[in-house]
């Protein structure tokens, strides 16, 4: 029999997947902590041994949603194998393949679920709140550490890298948004060749 340590690790990983199902699917407000213990098939007595509350489940969603986008999007779209700028023309070609995939399983735009999460929460779980701040520091990483060594390159003219990776941000969250308002992933593909307007600097789509 399974030890009682890899028990609890597998019954706090099955809530925390399910409350990151169920909340980018629905809403935070909506989604319940009996439906998050429904579908993971643990007793509210168990979730409570694991999390003091919801919120506390959500954060563990959010920090482990923003691991597959590492394993997945960030880090595959951000290996150095081609050249600084490409890396952030690949990163956009990857969310929007990523998203298509996400459309065709739940037969729609779910749209991203840090943006979705403290668009409906605001200020009102500032620990969420915080969460996906940090969440979003952490793709403004992947974007300034590319233009730098796009500006050690010589790919580009040097520059604020600072805010010109938080302007990326602010775009790929708002093709996000804009796909969930269509009800389409292809919105994001769409879209995709275009950061360089934003931020005037060369960029060629793979």
């Amino acid at each position: 029999a399974p030890a009682p340590s890899v028990r609890v690790d597998a019954e706090r990983q099955r809530l925390i997947e399910s409350a990151g199902k169920l909340i980018h699917a629905g809403s935070y407000t909506a989604v319940t902590m009996e439906d998050i213990c429904a579908d993971a098939g643990v007793s509210q007595e168990q979730f409570h041994a694991h999390f003091p509350e919801k919120r506390d489940v959500a954060i563990a969603a959010l920090e482990w949603q923003f691991s597959l986008s590492q394993v997945y999007v960030l880090g595959p779209a951000f290996a150095p194998d081609v050249a600084p700028m490409a890396r952030i023309s690949r990163f956009f070609q990857r969310a929007y393949e990523a998203n298509m995939a996400g459309q065709a399983a739940s037969g729609c735009m779910l749209g991203c679920p840090f943006g979705n999460l403290v668009s409906e929460l605001g200020n009102k779980e500032p620990r969420i709140r915080e969460t996906v701040l940090g969440i979003y520091s952490g793709f403004c990483g992947y974007f300034k550490a590319a233009l730098d060594e796009a500006v050690v390159q010589g790919e580009v003219t040097p520059h604020d890298t600072t805010r010109a990776a938080q302007a990326l941000l602010a775009y790929f969250q708002g093709m996000m948004l804009l796909a969930v308002a269509h009800g389409d992933a292809g919105v994001i593909g769409t879209l995709a060749s275009f950061p360089h307007t934003i931020l005037g600097l060369p960029f060629e789509r793979l």
